[in-house]
């Protein structure tokens, strides 16, 4: 092994280092910042406090899926009150015919 193949190496290990280290330098910044401040931001808008953070990633993936559930959950919702409209007109049609036909009994 020469020595620019150890020079390489030694790179490889002080960058992989830095990058598990990160997540920990982080971690005490969040202390510097005011917890109340990030957790009001992700109150108002879902992954706004890991932007906050600088979590960008993190922070599209809660927003983006936040924002999925909600739509399909409207979605949901719209065509539950939907059917419960057609299911109301249909009862009420059945019992008017019904109603209708008692009275023709009654009259004959």
């Amino acid at each position: 092994m020469d020595a620019r193949q150890l020079q390489s190496i030694v790179k490889d290990v002080i960058k992989n280092s830095q990058e598990c280290i990160s997540p920990l330098l982080v971690a005490k910044r969040t202390h510097d910042r005011k917890i109340p401040t990030i957790l009001l931001l992700s109150l108002l808008l879902p992954g706004s406090g890991q932007f906050y953070l600088g979590h960008v990633f993190r922070g599209l993936v809660v927003f983006i899926s936040v924002l999925i559930t909600v739509s399909v959950s409207t979605s949901l919702l719209s065509l539950l009150w939907m059917l419960n409209l057609i299911d109301a007109w249909i009862l009420a049609r059945w019992a008017a015919n019904n109603e209708n036909q008692a009275q023709e009994d009654v009259i004959i």
